[in-house]
């Protein structure tokens, strides 16, 4: 399922990172927080007033999920189009 899939009540009832892994699923690239977050905020329809406070948790969330990857300049991606280190492999 992708998220042009989703009614907008599936949407609200998500959760911020649940949108951001299908996001970044269907574009099937790495992408810049900021910008997935305004699609995001967009989408759950965030109040301005909690932008802030929606920010910092997505972004603390997208680091503790295994799901996602830090790829360096503020751009994630998802950990399953990384091949695991073979030279970690015992």
């Amino acid at each position: 399922m992708t998220i042009k899939e989703l009614s907008n009540d599936e949407i609200l009832e998500m959760s911020a990172v649940e949108i951001s892994y299908m996001m970044l699923k269907d574009k099937n690239n790495p992408a810049e927080f900021h910008t997935f977050f305004n699609d995001v905020a967009d989408l759950k329809k965030i109040p301005k007033s909690q932008l802030d406070d929606r920010r910092t948790k997505l972004f603390t969330t997208l680091n503790i999920d295994g799901r996602f990857v830090h790829l360096g300049n503020n751009h994630w991606g998802l950990k399953e189009w990384y091949p695991v280190d073979k030279s970690m492999k015992i």
